[in-house]
């Protein structure tokens, strides 16, 4: 099977490194960026199999960068996850977006992005 692409977005270098570690372990490839601009920019140019997104960003926000990818026609398609720590709980998405506590479990976490992916658990 070849290795599923995962972008990591999040201004947290902390939160990025533990899930970087966790999917990299677990045989994906990963790319990591700090805001919405850079996630843009790097999935124009690269189509990621998953995106890996906080809410909080600096610049534009989670959601905003959200609502661009789905408005894209060559974007929409990708599967999105939310990971935050927003909130006293996560925001609804109401798009059937998987949406993730920063605190989740490791496997948790890694049974969400298998299943964006379309990977079997």
């Amino acid at each position: 099977m070849e290795e599923k692409l995962v972008l990591l977005v999040d201004s947290d270098v902390s939160s990025l490194e533990r899930l970087q570690e966790i999917l990299e372990k677990n045989k994906y490839q990963v790319r990591a960026v700090q805001s919405g601009d850079q996630a843009i920019s790097f999935m124009n140019s690269t189509k990621p199999d998953c995106v890996v997104f906080e809410v909080d960003l600096p610049g534009m926000s989670g959601t905003i960068m959200y609502s661009k990818i789905r408005r894209s026609p060559e974007l929409k398609d990708i599967p999105c996850v939310v990971c935050s720590s927003v909130g006293p709980r996560p925001v609804d998405f109401g798009t059937g977006i998987p949406v993730l506590r920063k605190d989740c479990s490791e496997a948790e976490f890694l049974e969400t992005v298998n299943t964006a992916v379309g990977i079997a658990v």
